[in-house]
């Protein structure tokens, strides 16, 4: 890991939608990595939140583990803002919208 790079970036490597079998929730998962050399990031940190009334709500956060996968369940359906952070890192926001029947997109 290098971090010199003040600019580096975060991606999510994979980014899963699921529907919870009670049709008022999804949950979403993924790998943080690296965006320039596709390497894991442990204990980079990730939290979801959404805008209701010009607001911002916390829906839930967590500190990933050595392997960098993360796992969030009971999402409403919607758009919601993940936020990622990383010791020498520029942190990254990124609107996702999980949507019924399991689809999902990345804003």
């Amino acid at each position: 890991m290098n971090t010199k790079s003040q600019c580096s970036k975060i991606y999510f490597l994979s980014l899963n939608v699921a529907i919870s079998q009670i049709p008022k929730s999804g949950q979403v998962s993924g790998k943080i990595v690296d965006a320039a050399n596709n390497e894991v990031l442990p204990f980079a940190t990730i939290g979801f939140s959404q805008t209701k009334d010009t607001k911002d709500s916390l829906l839930g956060g967590m500190t990933v583990p050595i392997k960098g996968k993360f796992l969030f369940t009971n999402l409403p359906f919607g758009k919601l803002t993940a936020k990622i952070s990383f010791v020498g890192y520029q942190s990254v926001s990124q609107v996702v919208e999980i949507e019924h029947g399991g689809r999902f997109k990345i804003h």
